[in-house]
């Protein structure tokens, strides 16, 4: 027995690194100590903006929808004009698909009435067995061919604080630690070309993006999570190029010298 009276119904929640799910109950995002047999609180809500949910507890939406595998909060402000979205901000080295690509938990969003947790079609805890890549495609939108190479995945990426080896002289600490949140590295691309060293660099100044080539000039394609190209620019050696401001995640592709690298993009739009 967990606790001598009834047990109020919480969201199951995964907010940290590790495989076990925390709760979301009543504006706390908490978790089980198992070893004190006791429940920690890991984010009080209401702290921040003064953010609530509904008069029941529960937010206005809870799940997968910025890519990682764990999960968002969506909740008003105390005024509420605003709306406020909770996300990790813990590290992980688990890496899984988009739990908004599986099926069971995707059709789990969009259920009306009593706002519950969304269930997955696999086990995803302790022990777990890795699970089997969704039988879904993406559909909207034209897709390029030259995206066929790239993963539309969030789950195949891994933060990164800087595109490149090297870093412009003319980026200070702060830019670089904005750009830390906002651009990721594709692995994949690192490990087609473990012996060549990128010349270009990203950097994000005061919301902006900026495109930096070293070297060598590029040809620099952007495209949605769809596959649909956006933009593309040839930028010559030594010259910054100030990316587009799209709304949304994108994808970007880099021809630096017959090498491809591949970046994610999190607008700071979004």
């Amino acid at each position: 027995m967990v606790a001598p009276n009834y047990l109020y119904p919480v969201i199951r929640y995964w907010w940290d690194g590790d495989e076990a799910s925390e709760s979301y109950n009543d504006g706390k995002i908490e978790k089980w100590d198992y070893n004190n047999k006791a429940v920690n609180r890991v984010v009080t809500t209401w702290n921040i903006y003064g953010s609530s949910g509904s008069e029941r507890g529960a937010g206005m939406f809870h799940g997968d929808i910025i890519g990682d595998w764990r999960e968002e909060s969506i909740l008003v402000n105390y005024t509420t004009n605003e709306l406020v979205i909770f996300t990790t901000d813990f590290a992980s080295d688990i890496r899984l698909y988009s739990l908004a690509q599986n099926p069971c938990y995707r059709n789990g969003m969009t259920t009306k009435g009593y706002v519950q947790a969304s269930m997955l079609d696999y086990y995803l805890g302790y022990g777990m067995d890795k699970p089997s890549k969704p039988n879904i495609e993406i559909i909207g939108g034209s897709q390029e061919p030259q995206f066929n190479s790239i993963t539309p995945s969030s789950s195949s990426f891994s933060s990164s604080s800087s595109s490149s080896s090297s870093t412009p002289s003319s980026s200070s600490s702060s830019q670089q630690e904005v750009s830390s949140s906002s651009i990721e590295e594709d692995p994949q691309s690192i490990l087609t070309h473990q012996n060549y060293i990128p010349q270009w660099n990203l950097s994000e100044n005061y919301g902006t993006v900026i495109f930096q080539t070293g070297d060598f000039s590029a040809v620099v394609r952007l495209f949605d999570m769809n596959g649909k190209l956006l933009t593309e620019r040839f930028v010559n050696r030594s010259e910054n190029w100030s990316l587009p401001l799209f709304n949304g995640i994108l994808l970007m592709q880099v021809n630096e010298n017959n090498h491809f690298s591949t970046r994610k993009i999190i607008s700071p739009l979004v």
